[in-house]
């Protein structure tokens, strides 16, 4: 519907990152943002023209005094109505009394009624701030908060696009008619944009439908309660954020009055300072457009939220100096576009963001108390203080005063910079649940003391051939030897030791080689490239602690490395999943499953770099949090190590959108993923030469046509919802302890009422009652089966006994969670069949499926 604006429909193609699930809602969205700006565009030319040239700049301190307390006033009333109605029928209303206000303004304009210059001025600035917030809030209705950290630097370009639009047509007005007739175009702005709203209600209604009122929802109403204030007074970020705000205001209120006051002198026609501005708003909002499309997406993934909120204030900071420096037009143009060019394009949609740090319950709250009642109120001081000073200090004096509060602007904002990211990772750690990302990274062992040695120490030999013991002890008596040796084949051996199975002798091992410094590290990383996971991690534990610049450098190397190859086997695995032959399956599930194991590393090798205490918190809300709670871990992993890298990372973690999607735009990093991800037969070559050995594996099979069975029992476990988390490393354990039993047709596999000794796993044909597992739940109690089970034709069952399915479950305890979710799923179940009812109990019978 919405291709009818051509506008939209050629920047949508500057927009990849948006994913096609949410492109129609984006297209209404970045469409209303556009009229939404047009006519606030032409209200604001209107406005300022008519009060600057018919009351003078003199007028302009009170007029900003009194337009910041009717927006406190405007704003309170509207957080008490908002919510009551859905937002688009509240956008509707307020569109509604918008246009009668300026019906009846234009009554007393008309007139030339001082006052009425001084209330379009002041209603401007209200209905800016309603409509903007409005929309946002809106908007959030629409996109969960991953989608919004994505999309809302686009609906500013939206914004952008209206104001250039907008910024063309006040021109156009000014010069072939009044000033007066702008309002009439403002008026004209408020009633098409009611009308685009009116057209698609029903649309809205199907992409939100109408549910419970949404009045606590965070954003959704204007709110300060005493939990607000309450959570000021514990929360340094909202305290530094309200400074922010504060000395924002202030700068902003300075520059306001500079660039008004060099306008007004250098345009002194009512006509002609309107024209001026209506082009320069239209050529700035050009620059502004492209620096929304490209430059800001591309800072906040290079630079980050909080590092990007610091380049608006830096300059506030420049260009009053400027100013300072010389009074003149040029300057102050400067100036102008860093407050509205730079802001609206950068600085704004990146504050929105950092209030993403703060947690849901206060968001709505601590934003109305920083915007609404500081921020407004600040301004309203800033103003009366400028009124006062105006007429008693030399310009000069007032450009000091406004370059002291750009400097406070910008120490706020490097404080809120310090601030963002570790309070959501003190948010995410209030969701967490207390997760570890290795078991390798904490010691549970003392460390043993070291024995020097010379290197001509005779008792050297035995001890390094002590090492490859079976007897633990023997290996950390060996290992506290040779650990204080000098010779190289020390290190080596040491080095070897990552690669025993026990975890005690690994931590050993590891702690030993990081005292060695830097003299370790080439032999600790041969072992990056490991095919056991256990052994890169513990490999990965030694450079870290190490302690070494070498490291640190070796680390950040890998972290780059796996997260690419991550990428490639994804991309590898999309190009198979097109392919419809059965020996394809198997390799795309090798392909899938390399792919977690590469993420798997770069998380914890950013563990490594950053420090448990941010990755922890993330691990877990990623693994276990709602949608809000992953979005903020996802914010805090793009802040964190190699840029590019962590961007990749955040890609790959990310699992709101499809993999083709998210492919299309890992591309841009990396181009030789767009043919590995089209192409299988390019995809099945690269498989074939992969250092993976499943991979390698499950491609060379697939290539001859033949079978490898070892990698088909591993794609049956996989596909069992109990295993589904394993990755195939993990699944040859359980695969070593699985018991084979066929059955021919008609025999019963398991007995009622015998005691349960066993898990089944239906491998091939079927049994009655039909199910590919059975034996749960009297295996976990240690009860009897409940019901017979009958092969029907000739079964292949696996079984796990009750012995090794508790020791696989202390092994791997994502075994465990997927039989409490199972069990979960069977309990809810018989709760629905036994909720009291009109039938009686006795006649209820229960599902065999709950006799499992």
């Amino acid at each position: 519907m919405l291709s009818a604006f051509p506008v939209v429909a050629v920047l949508e193609r500057l927009f990849p990152d948006v994913r096609a699930t949410e492109l129609g809602r984006f297209r209404f969205f970045f469409a209303l943002s556009g009229l939404l700006l047009v006519g606030q565009t032409v209200g604001s030319t209107a406005a300022e023209s008519l009060l600057l040239t018919r009351l003078g700049v003199q007028a302009l301190p009170m007029t900003m005094t009194v337009a910041s307390l009717v927006t406190m006033v405007g704003a309170g009333l509207y957080s008490r109505w908002v919510g009551r109605l859905r937002h688009e029928q509240t956008f509707l209303v307020l569109l509604a009394l918008s246009a009668l206000f300026l019906g009846g303004a234009l009554v007393f304009v008309r007139a030339d009624v001082n006052a009425v210059y001084v209330a379009l001025f002041c209603f401007n600035w209200l209905s800016f701030t309603l409509f903007i917030s409005h929309f946002y809030t809106m908007a959030g209705d629409y996109f969960d908060t991953l989608a919004m950290k994505r999309l809302l630097p686009l609906f500013v370009v939206g914004a952008t696009s209206g104001e250039i639009i907008g910024g063309f047509s006040a021109s156009l007005v000014s010069r072939f008619w009044s000033a007066q007739g702008l309002l009439w175009a403002w008026i004209g702005c408020q009633v098409l944009m009611g009308g685009f709203l009116w057209r698609y209600r029903r649309l809205l209604t199907q992409w939100n439908p109408p549910l419970e009122r949404r009045t606590s929802r965070p954003g959704s109403q204007v709110d300060v309660r005493p939990s607000t204030w309450a959570f000021f007074k514990r929360s340094p970020l909202a305290r530094a954020l309200a400074f922010m705000a504060a000395a924002l205001m202030v700068t902003n209120t300075f520059v306001v009055y500079f660039h008004s006051d060099i306008f007004v002198a250098a345009f002194p026609g009512e006509g002609e300072l309107a024209e001026f501005l209506g082009i320069f708003v239209a050529v700035t909002n050009i620059v502004e457009l492209f620096l929304g499309a490209k430059v800001t997406p591309w800072l906040l993934r290079r630079l980050g939220v909080a590092n990007a909120n610091l380049i608006q204030p830096i300059g506030s900071v420049l260009t009053i100096m400027l100013l300072a420096y010389h009074y003149s037009l040029w300057p102050a143009m400067l100036a102008w576009m860093n407050r509205k060019m730079l802001q609206d394009s950068l600085a704004s949609p990146t504050r929105a963001l950092v209030y993403s740090a703060v947690p849901a319950r206060f968001r709505g709250g601590v934003r109305a108390t920083v915007d609404g009642v500081i921020g407004a109120g600040t301004q309203a001081i800033a103003a009366v203080s400028l009124a006062f000073f105006q007429h008693r200090v030399p310009a000069s004096t007032l450009v000091g005063f406004g370059a002291s509060s750009a400097c406070l602007y910008l120490l706020s904002a490097w404080r809120v910079q310090r601030l963002y990211l570790q309070t959501l990772v003190d948010d995410l750690s209030g969701h967490g649940l207390g997760f570890k990302a290795s078991s390798m990274t904490t010691p549970s062992t003392p460390l043993l003391s070291p024995s020097p040695l010379c290197d001509k120490d005779m008792s050297l030999r035995k001890s390094l051939k002590d090492l490859k013991s079976r007897n633990e002890e023997v290996v950390l008596t060996a290992i506290a030897t040779v650990r204080g040796s000098c010779d190289p084949l020390a290190s080596l051996a040491l080095a070897d030791r990552l690669q025993d199975p026990r975890p005690r002798v690994r931590r050993v091992a590891v702690s030993s080689l990081s005292q060695r410094g830097e003299a370790a590290l080439s032999f600790v990383e041969i072992y990056f490239r490991s095919e056991r996971v256990w052994v890169v991690e513990a490999a990965f534990d030694a450079a870290a602690e190490s302690g070494t610049a070498k490291g640190r450098f070796l680390l950040g190397q890998e972290l780059r490395f796996v997260v690419r190859q991550a990428w490639r086997h994804l991309a590898m695995a999309e190009a198979i999943s097109r392919q419809t032959e059965s020996r394809f399956l198997t390799y795309g599930l090798a392909l899938t499953d390399h792919s977690e194991r590469c993420r798997r590393l770069a998380l914890k090798a950013l563990s490594l770099l950053e420090g448990e205490h941010l990755l922890n918190p993330v691990i877990s809300s990623l693994r276990f949090s709602n949608a809000s709670s992953r979005a903020n871990a996802m914010e805090v992993l793009s802040n964190l190590g190699d840029r590019e890298a962590a961007g990749l990372l955040v890609l790959l973690t990310e699992t709101s959108s499809s993999t083709e999607e998210r492919l299309k735009i890992a591309v841009r990093l990396m181009p030789d993923l767009a043919e590995l991800s089209r192409d299988a037969t390019e995809s099945l070559d690269s498989g074939t030469h992969s250092s993976a050995p499943f991979v390698r594996r499950a491609a060379l099979a697939c290539r001859d046509q033949c079978t490898d069975e070892m990698l088909n029992r591993l794609a049956v476990l996989k596909s069992n919802e109990l295993f589904a988390n394993l990755s195939f490393e993990e699944l040859q354990e359980v695969d070593r302890v699985t018991i084979t039993h066929r059955f021919p047709d008609g025999e019963r596999v398991v007995a009622r009422g015998t005691s349960a000794e066993h898990l089944y796993l239906l491998v091939e044909g079927k049994v009655r009652p039909e199910r590919a597992l059975f034996g749960v739940t009297p295996l976990l109690d240690g009860g009897a089966y409940r019901e017979d089970v009958v092969a029907i034709g000739p079964v292949m069952l696996w079984s796990l006994d009750r012995e090794r399915l508790d020791k696989l479950i202390r092994r791997f305890p994502e075994i465990g969670l997927s039989l409490f979710r199972r069990l979960a799923r069977q309990l809810k179940k018989q709760e629905a069949v036994f909720r009291p009812s009109p039938v009686p109990l006795t006649a209820v019978e229960t599902p065999s499926e709950f006799l499992d």
